[in-house]
C-alpha cells in the first residue's frame, strides 16, 4: 500500500516540469507541414528562439513565457503572424498555401500514405483517405485504411494475432461491437486520423495490435455551428434503415458535439447441418436446415464536451446511451436418416441498455480520467420443438446486469537524452447474471442459476524512450498486472483467478531515408475468458443442439513479434511471429453416449503462427489507383479435445482489394470495386473451406453543396458463404452458414455550414530543397 500511494503521489506531482510553447502546423487539409521555419519574438518584435517543424508538423520552444509573437514561414505556403496574449496558442496552426505556386506549370508528386510517429504507430490522414471513396461514416473509414483488413464485420490489423479498436487514445469499456456500432453513427467529418499499432504505446490501456481513431479537434475564434443529417437504406434478403445527424458547437477554447441516430436491423440468415452420429457402431444420419430472422431496433445519443483553459490545460467529457430491442425467430426442423422427427421454432425476445461514460483532464504531460459503464440485459426465450412421438417446450430466462468503472493515471518526463513515461489504471466491475431453463413438457434437465460475477484489477507500467540521432529510435517498456475474479452462485463462492503478470514490449524504429524505415515490435498479451464462456449454464437450439460452457477453462497468453519495412511513406511489406499456448477455441462435439451434438469452448496446448504481409496502395493514374492488403502464415495447432488428439498444420491467408475511380473531370463521381478472399483453413479436427465475396460502391459528391449520395453492394456474386467440416473419427459434420451478407445500401448525407472544400494541390518540395 505504501508503495502504491507512492506510485500516486509521484505521478501528481512529477508535472512540476518546465513549461514548454508548442504547437503542430498542417495546411488547409489537415496535412502536417514538415521543415516549416518557426521564429519566436517579445511582443514588441525582440528575437528569442527559433527552430523547425519535424516529420509529424511539431515545434517546440522551452520557454516560460504567456505573451509572445511567432512568425511561421514556409516557401510553399503564406506566411502567418501570430500573436498570443494568453498563453492560448490554437492547435492546429493552419496555413494557406500560396496562390501563385502552380500558375504555369503543375509539378505532381505522390503525397505519402502513411507517416510514423514516435511510438512506431503507421499514422493516415483520414481527410486524405475519404476524398473520393464511399465513405458513409467513421467506421467506413477502417475500409479504406491500408493494412487494415475487413472480413465481412470484423476489422483486424494484417499480420496480428487480435485487434482492439480505441478512440483518442483511451480503451474504453465498450466491447468492439459496441465501439463499432458507435463508430457506425459518428459522421466520417468529425475524424481526424487513424493509427494503426502494431505495439500500443502502454497509456492507451491495451496491449498487442490496436486501430486507434482520433477525432478531430475544432476550435474558431467565433461561435461556429456545423454539423450533418443522413439516412441509409439497406435491401438484403429484408429491407431495414438507419438516419440520425450531429451538430457541432465550436469556440475557441470548447466545442461541444451531439450525435443522434436511429436504426432499425432486419436480416434473415440460413444454414445446415449435416451429421453423421456414431452411438455404440449405430450410426444416425441428423440434418438440419436452419433459418433465423433477426429484428433489431436501436436507439443511440452521444455527448462530447471538450474545454481549453488559458493555461493549456484541457477537460473532455463525454456520454453515450443506446437501448437496443432484439427480436431472433428461428425455424429448424430435424431429420433423423431423412425421416422429419420435429419441428423447431424459437423466439427469442428482449432488449438491453448501456449507459457509459468517461471524463479526462491533461496537464501538459500528465492525464488523469475515468470510464463509467452501466449494462442491462434481459432477454426471454420460448423453444417449441413438436416431434412425432413427444414434444420438447423450453421457457429460458438470462437477465443480466454490469456495473464497471476504472480510473488511470499517465504522465511523462524528460530525463537527460530520453523520456520516460509511467502510469497507472485500476478497475473495479460486478456482473450479476440470472439463467434458468425450464422445460415446460419433455423430459430434458431444468437449470437455474444465479451468479454474481467481481473482478478487479490493477496495471502499472514504465516505459523509457531515446533517439539516436535522426536515424534509431528505441522505446522499452514493462507492465505489472494484477487480476482478480471471484464467483459467487447457489454453489458457493469460490476465486476463479488471483494472478500477477508481467507484459514486456519492445518498440525499435530505424530510418534509413526519410521515406524509408524498419519497425520492430514485441508485444505481449493475457486474455481471460468472458463470463459465459465458464458459465455452466446450458443454451439449447433444440433437443439435439446446445451450447455449453466449460469453467476449467485458462486465461491465454499471446506473445507477438513484428518486423516491417516501410518505404515510400506507402509501400510496407513484414514478417511476424505468434505464439498462444493455451489458447481458446470452439468446437462442435457429438456425445459418444447419446445423441445430442454440443458446442464446447476448450484450452489447445498451443496456436503458432508465422507470417508474411504486404500493403500496397499503387496509383496507377489520377483516375485510377489500387489498395492491396495480404497476411499469408503457417500455422500449428496442438492439443486435445475430449479424447481427441490433435496436430493440426496448415499454410492459409487473407488477400484484400480496392479499386478506386475517377468517373469524371471534376472528381465528383467516383466507382469502387473490391473483395476480399480467405484461403482454406484447418484448425485442430476442422477444415474450413476458403471462401471470398465481391463488393461495389459508387459515389457522388458535387463540390460546395454539402451533399452526397453513395450506393454500395456487398457480396455481389453470393459467394460469401462459410463452410465448414469435421472429420476425425468418431466425428463427421459438415455446417454451412449463409448470412444475409448479400445486400445494397443508399446513403444521402448533408453536411451544412462546413461543406466548403477546397481544392487539393501537391507540391514536390523535394525540388527546392525542403
Amino acid at each position: 500500500m505504501k508503495y502504491l500511494i507512492a506510485c500516486i503521489s509521484l505521478l501528481l506531482v512529477s508535472y512540476s516540469q518546465a513549461r514548454e510553447i508548442k504547437g503542430t502546423v498542417v495546411d488547409s487539409q489537415k496535412n502536417v507541414i514538415v521543415g516549416t521555419s518557426i521564429v519566436l519574438q517579445t511582443p514588441d518584435s525582440i528575437f528569442v528562439d527559433a527552430c523547425i517543424t519535424d516529420a509529424e508538423g511539431h515545434f517546440s520552444f522551452k520557454k516560460e513565457m504567456d505573451n509572445y509573437r511567432l512568425i511561421i514561414q514556409h516557401i510553399s505556403y503564406q506566411t502567418r503572424l501570430l500573436s498570443v496574449t494568453d498563453g492560448l496558442l490554437p492547435s492546429p496552426i493552419v496555413l494557406e498555401e500560396k496562390s501563385e505556386n502552380l500558375k504555369e506549370v503543375v509539378v505532381k508528386a505522390s503525397r505519402p500514405i502513411v507517416r510514423v510517429n514516435g511510438s512506431g504507430g503507421l499514422v493516415y490522414n483520414a481527410k486524405q483517405i475519404i476524398q473520393d471513396r464511399p465513405v458513409t461514416n467513421a467506421l467506413d473509414i477502417l475500409d479504406e485504411v491500408p493494412g487494415i483488413i475487413k472480413e465481412n464485420d470484423s476489422y483486424s490489423v494484417a499480420g496480428a494475432n487480435n485487434t482492439s479498436i480505441i478512440i483518442n487514445g483511451r480503451r474504453s469499456s465498450m466491447s468492439v461491437d459496441e465501439l463499432k456500432s458507435l463508430l457506425a453513427t459518428t459522421s466520417a467529418y468529425q475524424i481526424k486520423s487513424v493509427e494503426v499499432n502494431y505495439n500500443t504505446p502502454e497509456q492507451y490501456g491495451v496491449r498487442g495490435a490496436s486501430i486507434n481513431v482520433v477525432m478531430e479537434k475544432k476550435r474558431s475564434d467565433k461561435l461556429k455551428t456545423s454539423g450533418d443529417v443522413y439516412t441509409t437504406g439497406y435491401l438484403g434478403r429484408k429491407y431495414y434503415q438507419a438516419l440520425g445527424g450531429h451538430i457541432d458547437l465550436i469556440q475557441k477554447r470548447w466545442s461541444f458535439d451531439l450525435s443522434c441516430g436511429i436504426a432499425t436491423t432486419d436480416k434473415l440468415n440460413k444454414g445446415f447441418t449435416d451429421t453423421y452420429h456414431n452411438i455404440s457402431d449405430k450410426v444416425y444420419h441428423i440434418t438440419e436446415p436452419l433459418s433465423y430472422l433477426t429484428d433489431l431496433s436501436g436507439q443511440r445519443v452521444t455527448g462530447r464536451f471538450c474545454y481549453d483553459f488559458k493555461n493549456k490545460d484541457a477537460l473532455s467529457l463525454f456520454y453515450d446511451i443506446k437501448h437496443t430491442d432484439r427480436k431472433i425467430m428461428t425455424e429448424a426442423p430435424l431429420f433423423f436418416d431423412g425421416t422429419e422427427v420435429s419441428k423447431n421454432n424459437s423466439t427469442i425476445k428482449g432488449d438491453e441498455y448501456m449507459h457509459i461514460a468517461n471524463i479526462e483532464y491533461r496537464h501538459r504531460n500528465f492525464s488523469i480520467g475515468g470510464d463509467f459503464v452501466f449494462f442491462d440485459y434481459d432477454t426471454k426465450q420460448d423453444l417449441m420443438e413438436k416431434g412425432t412421438s413427444t414434444d420438447n417446450h423450453l421457457l429460458s430466462d438470462n437477465v443480466q446486469k454490469v456495473k464497471k468503472s476504472s480510473i488511470y493515471l499517465n504522465n511523462s518526463n524528460k530525463v537527460g537524452i530520453g523520456t520516460i513515461s509511467y502510469g497507472m489504471d485500476v478497475s473495479y466491475s460486478v456482473s450479476n447474471s440470472t439463467f434458468s431453463n425450464e422445460w415446460a413438457s419433455g423430459n430434458l434437465d431444468n437449470y437455474d442459476n444465479h451468479s454474481e460475477q467481481t473482478e478487479e484489477s490493477a496495471n502499472a507500467f514504465i516505459n523509457w524512450s531515446q533517439k539516436s540521432g535522426k536515424k534509431v529510435s528505441l522505446s522499452a517498456g514493462v507492465t505489472v498486472q494484477y487480476f482478480y475474479a471471484r464467483m459467487k452462485n447457489k454453489s458457493g463462492s469460490y476465486t476463479m483467478w488471483n494472478q500477477f503478470n508481467i507484459f514486456p514490449t519492445i518498440n525499435f524504429r530505424y530510418n534509413i531515408t526519410k521515406s524509408r524505415s524498419l519497425l520492430f515490435t514485441l508485444s505481449t498479451e493475457r486474455t481471460y475468458p468472458r463470463y459465459y464462456y465458464t458459465s455452466e449454464a446450458k443454451r439449447y437450439e433444440n433437443s439435439y443442439k446446445v451450447a455449453v460452457g466449460n469453467p476449467d477453462l485458462k486465461p491465454t497468453s499471446s506473445y507477438e513479434i513484428h518486423l516491417n519495412h516501410v518505404w515510400k511513406s506507402r509501400y510496407i511489406a513484414g514478417v511476424y511471429a505468434s505464439f498462444s499456448p493455451d489458447d481458446i477455441l470452439d468446437c462442435c462435439y457429438m456425445e459418444p453416449d447419446k445423441l445430442q451434438m454440443s458446442t464446447l469452448r476448450f484450452n489447445v496446448d498451443y496456436t503458432n503462427r508465422y507470417g508474411i504481409i504486404g500493403v500496397i496502395p499503387y496509383s496507377w493514374s489520377g483516375a485510377f489507383n489500387t489498395q492491396l492488403n495480404m497476411d499469408f502464415f503457417y500455422s500449428n495447432q496442438k492439443g486435445q479435445m475430449k479424447e481427441i488428439s490433435f496436430n493440426a498444420k496448415k499454410i492459409t491467408g487473407v488477400i484484400s482489394l480496392n479499386n478506386n475511380f475517377t468517373l469524371n473531370k471534376s472528381k465528383t463521381l467516383a466507382l469502387q470495386l473490391g473483395g476480399v478472399y480467405r484461403l482454406p483453413q484447418s484448425f485442430y479436427i476442422n477444415r474450413i473451406e476458403g471462401f471470398g465475396y465481391a463488393t461495389g460502391g459508387l459515389s457522388w459528391k458535387p463540390k460546395n453543396s454539402g451533399w452526397s449520395v453513395i450506393l454500395k453492394a456487398t457480396d455481389l456474386f453470393n459467394t460469401n458463404k462459410f463452410r465448414v467440416a469435421y472429420h476425425y473419427q468418431p466425428q463427421n459434420i459438415k455446417m454451412e452458414t449463409d448470412k444475409d451478407f448479400r445486400q445494397v445500401s443508399l446513403n444521402v448525407r448533408y453536411v451544412f455550414n462546413s461543406f466548403k472544400q477546397k481544392k487539393m494541390r501537391v507540391v514536390d518540395t523535394s525540388r527546392i530543397g525542403l
